[in-house]
């Protein structure tokens, strides 16, 4: 599975609250969140009604996703410039997972993420 987490504010709080998260499987099907749902919680969880697209294509050896996701989805706060952002991959099959930040430990700590710049 492939993970996408945004925090449009980049405000570097310890808080998986403040993230946006969206968990796509290769068979397309989907689930966003605004906070990140643990056992046992650690912070507040929402679902995020957004109006986003996603599109997976399947090849013998990997599969790909696309995301389109319109600024709207995340209101007032899609007017700042530098956002926190990270994708997380997971292959169960080899149990391996990686991340786009290079997030050592926690990729869903928000101090870990990389920065998406918006022009």
């Amino acid at each position: 599975m492939i993970e996408v987490l945004i925090d449009p504010l980049n405000t570097g709080t310890r808080s998986p609250t403040d993230l946006y998260h969206i968990v796509v499987k290769p068979s397309g099907t989907y689930v966003m969140e605004k906070g990140i749902r643990f056992e046992p919680p650690c912070g507040r969880r929402a679902l995020w009604p957004a109006d986003i697209d996603v599109a997976t294509r399947i090849y013998p050896d990997r599969w790909t996703v696309e995301l389109r996701i319109p600024l709207a989805a995340f209101g007032a706060v899609a007017e700042h410039t530098f956002w926190g952002f990270n994708i997380t991959r997971y292959d169960a099959s080899r149990q391996e997972f990686s991340t786009w930040s290079g997030a050592c430990g926690n990729a869903y700590d928000p101090l870990s993420l990389g920065n998406l710049y918006l022009p």
